[in-house]
């Protein structure tokens, strides 16, 4: 079957929010819950994609790699380079109403511009 390795400084967590700081206040907590309990488990492991130093949302966000948000425009782009956009709506624990809220940005508005 396929298997997809993907590259150290993928992004293997996506959201793609209209307002990205807003987000980033917002899915913060639940991104560093996902990455400190994936370092945890993979304790000085450096190769594995999702894996982060990071002790803070705002280290998180600076890194740009495993976990991210991007704009709209940078999900369409992203995806019509051939990337993936992997996303995980109910990461650490995320409330689901508040998946929704950023699944209906990619349903809404990224989907659209890629049939277009």
């Amino acid at each position: 079957g396929f298997c997809y390795l993907p590259p150290r400084d993928s992004a293997t967590t996506v959201f793609v929010a209209d307002d990205v700081d807003e987000g980033w206040a917002e899915l913060g907590p639940y991104l560093m819950h996902d990455v400190l309990s994936y370092a945890e488990w993979n304790d000085g492991d450096t190769d594995v994609t999702s894996t982060s130093s990071a002790t803070t949302a705002e280290e998180l966000r600076a890194e740009n790699r495993s976990h991210r948000i991007l704009t709209v425009d940078e999900a369409v782009a992203s995806i019509q380079a051939g990337r993936p956009l992997a996303l995980h709506p109910l990461v650490g624990g995320l409330p689901p109403e508040l998946a929704w809220k950023y699944l209906k940005v990619v349903g809404e508005q990224v989907m659209p511009s890629l049939a277009a």
